[in-house]
């Protein structure tokens, strides 16, 4: 994600190129590997506003590709509910 330092529930969200994420998560594993650590990777996006599901889902199995242990989906409903409770 690109930080435009609004909180996130304000929305205007933008997505990084794919292959960006893709990168960033293979360079995370390559440290992990490299360092024996048992650090889990976990790779987040919010293309599910920007980009559509279908899009998000694609971005989350590129991750789990490069070496992500967790994908995580951030969407609207969850920060409603992270506010709630």
């Amino acid at each position: 994600m690109l930080r435009s330092g609004r909180p996130r529930c304000f929305g205007g969200k933008a997505v990084v190129d794919i292959n960006i994420f893709e990168q960033r998560i293979a360079a995370a594993y390559k440290t992990r590997r490299d360092l024996g650590s048992d650090i889990v990777i976990i790779a987040r996006t919010d293309a599910l506003q920007t980009h559509g599901f279908d899009e998000a889902i694609r971005r989350l199995q590129a991750a789990v590709k490069a070496g992500a242990d967790v994908g995580f989906l951030e969407s609207e409903i969850a920060v409603a509910l992270e506010v709630r409770e």
